[in-house]
């Protein structure tokens, strides 16, 4: 398995490039332009994404430990079974758009991927299939899931303040306690 450590990437430098089995450690993708960029079974340790334009971008199987995805558009990124423990992505989306279509989306299916322990705060997910995906202990404060599907979906201990779960399918979606006050404080239930 091939390491890169405390490589600064630029502009179009990794435009067209395939990775597979590869360890990013410590690297910034914050000033380049993924077009056409493909990365499977990759693990990004401690990156810096934020603001990194991602165009036609793919990520199978890829692991982003401790990395800072923040502030990016994943509408032309597939991903594959997606690792995002214990990441910072806020104000993001996650959306997939028609090719050749502005303003049309389709479903985005991220079943198999997992936001344990992520910070999503600020995070938009839109027309995502989220089924069995785990958000367990994940921070998602002013959090929307809009026309998405999160049948068994799991949110325990996760920060629900400000979510927003409004035009979304939940069936044995799994909630804790805390999970569950909330969800019902945010549709407009009352306890006495």
């Amino acid at each position: 398995m091939k390491i890169v450590k405390n490589q600064s990437f630029q502009a179009e430098e990794l435009q067209g490039e395939s990775f597979q089995d590869q360890v990013f450690q410590n690297c910034r993708f914050s000033g380049a332009h993924l077009r056409f960029t493909n990365f499977e079974r990759c693990d990004f340790k401690a990156c810096d994404f934020s603001g990194a334009i991602l165009d036609f971008t793919s990520f199978g199987q890829c692991r982003f430990p401790e990395s800072k995805l923040s502030y990016l558009d994943f509408s032309s990124t597939k991903i594959v079974k997606g690792d995002f423990t214990n990441t910072l992505l806020h104000n993001s989306i996650f959306q997939m758009m028609k090719p050749g279509e502005q303003n049309l989306r389709q479903a985005c299916d991220l079943r198999g991927s997992v936001f344990a322990e992520a910070d999503l705060t600020n995070t938009a997910f839109v027309q995502c299939d989220l089924r069995q995906v785990s958000f367990q202990q994940a921070n998602l404060q002013e959090v929307v899931f809009e026309k998405c599907r999160l049948n068994e979906a799991n949110f325990t201990q996760a920060n629900l303040a400000g979510t927003n779960f409004e035009t979304s399918t939940l069936k044995n979606t799994i909630l804790d306690v805390d999970g569950f006050l909330t969800y019902g404080a945010s549709k407009g239930f009352v306890l006495p």
